[in-house]
């Protein structure tokens, strides 16, 4: 018998099947990260990625998974996926330091080496931290597992086609998710807003991440994961810059100072990022997006009228 499309599951069953197949994603991220943290350089990212899939999902549709993963499970991987950031983000300035001292000469050049030890020495705590966070991951996988696999569903007299089944829940998540998206730009007013950038970037992501399961059967949504990454790719890079500033300064660097040319590539940097912000996302720019986030829960609605395959 062919595999039915996700979309037409029940909710309670298409969330849990893809909730299912992120949970295994993130351990077996887990486990490659633990075994290959020091001969593979993204081995990290891909476990933290592999997190933050799992915790977004698990929370878009905590109604609907109620039955199977409690408030605690929720807090636990959330707190697992945030033991995963401090070496991700030293990581990030690190490979960024590397690359600029190539570009500097003489005193520079060494004070670019100081910074760059002092941040290894950091990143061997974060990496324990993270892989204390794996193991974890590791641990709960088999008990969240088979609470997702077992769960009781109400058999009704009316067909799935109504409330019940996953493309119109997920029409409404995504109208939601959307419009949260639109509030969180249209508080960005400068590049100095950082805490208003760094929430439109985690705005995007549960979009992208609402859409990313049905990519092949709703035309259209590939195309809106692809602008949401490039979207995340922008306001991460602003976020990191930020992040980096308040890093090399004096004060947080214990005393390693940064040289002056350091500090304005870093700002240079952050000025790129919100130009490409304001004039792709920023005002009216951000229209024809949302637009065809709509056009695509249009077509999840419509869709729900064609009998089931």
């Amino acid at each position: 018998m062919p595999r039915r499309k996700l979309l037409n599951e029940p909710a309670s069953r298409a969330t849990r099947l893809t909730a299912l197949d992120l949970l295994d994603k993130a351990r077996h991220g887990a486990r490659h990260f633990e075994k290959h943290r020091k001969d593979d350089d993204d081995a990290l990212h891909k476990f933290r990625v592999a997190v933050r899939r799992l915790r977004s999902w698990l929370q878009l549709w905590k109604t609907e998974m109620s039955e199977s993963v409690s408030g605690r499970r929720r807090r636990h991987i959330r707190d697992i996926a945030r033991d995963t950031g401090p070496a991700r983000d030293l990581e990030v300035h690190i490979d960024w330091l590397r690359k600029e001292r190539r570009r500097l000469r003489g005193s520079d050049r060494d004070a670019i080496d100081t910074l760059i030890a002092h941040f290894e020495a950091r990143a061997e705590k974060a990496l324990d931290l993270a892989a204390d966070a794996a193991a974890e991951l590791d641990e709960v996988h088999d008990a969240l597992s088979t609470r997702l696999s077992q769960y009781c569903a109400a058999v009704r007299a009316s067909s799935p086609r109504d409330g019940d089944r996953f493309d119109h829940a997920l029409a409404a998540h995504l109208g939601e998710a959307a419009a949260e998206l639109r509030r969180s730009l249209e508080k960005i007013h400068s590049r100095s807003d950082h805490e208003e950038i760094h929430e439109a970037r985690i705005a995007a992501k549960r979009l992208r991440y609402l859409l990313e399961p049905v990519t092949g059967e709703v035309y259209g949504a590939g195309a809106i994961v692809k602008d949401l990454e490039e979207f995340q790719e922008i306001a991460g890079d602003s976020h990191d810059v930020h992040v980096f500033l308040q890093e090399i300064a004096p004060s947080s660097a214990e005393g390693k100072t940064a040289p002056p040319v350091l500090t304005h590539h870093l700002q240079q940097r952050g000025k790129r990022a919100y130009s490409s912000l304001k004039r792709d996302w920023l005002g009216k720019e951000s229209d024809p997006f949302f637009e065809r986030v709509e056009r695509v829960a249009a077509r999840l609605i419509s869709a729900m009228s064609r009998p089931q395959q």
